[in-house]
């Protein structure tokens, strides 16, 4: 009986020696090729979908409220213009602002650094900046333009919140407007809108 068990022993033991060649047969060998599966290109994130923007800009020292069109286009430029009308001292000067925007990003989070110009109706430029001044006999005066529309130049900087994805755009920014013969005025500029 002894010798019956002992030989059923060392079948098993030929038998799960042979079946533990085969698995590692069937394993793949360290130096073999390896196949690339390529997968669908995932949008993440990161990546810019959103290009344009709708914001109401508001200038709350000269009670100045414009609608603007934003398009960006690129990662980090971005171009915009628009139709406003300030409301101070019972005057109302309507004006179209037009800028472009560099913007150094993180995400949804950008310092925003442009440059661009304001046409107004004429007078505008007076009105918002204080008349022009020229030395005329030694003596400094103000001179009131005739006709046709002014031009205001623009620079400013700030912070800017707009998803690349889409949603809600936020600006706060510092801006410093100028004209010919005219001292720069500075000031704080809102914007807010949706970003789609």
């Amino acid at each position: 009986m002894m010798c019956i068990s002992r030989e059923l022993t060392i079948e098993r033991g030929w038998l799960c020696t042979a079946l533990l060649l085969c698995i590692l047969a069937l394993q793949p060998k360290a130096n073999a090729q390896t196949t690339i599966v390529r997968y669908p290109r995932m949008r993440f994130a990161s990546e810019l979908t959103a290009r344009n923007a709708f914001y109401v800009e508001y200038f709350p020292a000269r009670s100045g409220v414009s609608i603007n069109y934003d398009y960006r286009s690129s990662e980090n430029f971005t171009v915009r213009i628009g139709y406003g009308e300030f409301s101070y001292r019972g005057e109302a000067p309507h004006y179209l602002p037009v800028s472009f925007d560099y913007l150094f990003n993180s995400g949804p989070h950008n310092i925003q650094i442009g440059a661009g110009m304001i046409a107004l109706e004429s007078g505008g430029a007076d009105w918002l900046l204080g008349p022009r001044r020229r030395r005329i006999n030694d003596t400094i005066v103000a001179v009131t333009p005739s006709g046709g529309s002014d031009g205001i130049f623009t620079a400013d900087i700030g912070y800017r919140y707009e998803p690349k994805q889409g949603g809600f755009i936020g600006v706060v920014a510092l801006t410093i407007m100028g004209a010919v013969n005219v001292a720069p005025v500075t000031m704080f500029t809102m914007r807010l809108g949706y970003v789609f």
